[in-house]
C-alpha cells in the first residue's frame, strides 16, 4: 500500500531503488474496465503520486502482448521512480 497516496498520507516510494511494480487481480475478469480505471486514477491523483511530466500510464507490450501492462514515471527527491503495472484477469472455473 506504499503505493496508495491520501490527503495525509503522501506516497513513500523505496528510497534508492529505480522501479517498483504493481500487480492487480481483475476478480471479474475485465481487464479493459480496471485497465481504465486505474488510467484514471492515476490522472487523478497526479501531484499526490509525484508523476513525472511525462510519467502518465504508457502501455507496454510484455507477456503475450497483453496491451493493459503499463509503466507510470514519478518524480522523487532522489530521482526517477518507474512503476510498472500488470493487470491479470482471475478466472473461474
Amino acid at each position: 500500500m506504499c503505493f496508495v497516496p491520501t490527503a495525509k498520507v503522501p506516497v513513500k516510494y523505496a528510497a534508492g531503488l529505480p522501479y517498483g511494480a504493481m500487480l492487480g487481480y481483475v476478480l471479474d475478469g475485465n481487464v479493459r474496465r480496471a485497465h481504465s480505471a486505474v488510467c484514471k486514477a492515476i490522472k487523478a491523483k497526479r501531484a499526490l503520486l509525484l508523476l513525472s511530466a511525462d510519467g502518465e500510464f504508457c502501455s507496454l507490450r510484455l507477456a503475450n502482448s497483453h496491451e493493459f501492462h503499463g509503466m507510470t514515471k514519478h518524480q522523487r527527491p532522489d530521482g526517477e521512480f518507474l512503476i510498472y503495472h500488470l493487470l491479470l484477469p482471475v478466472r473461474w472455473n
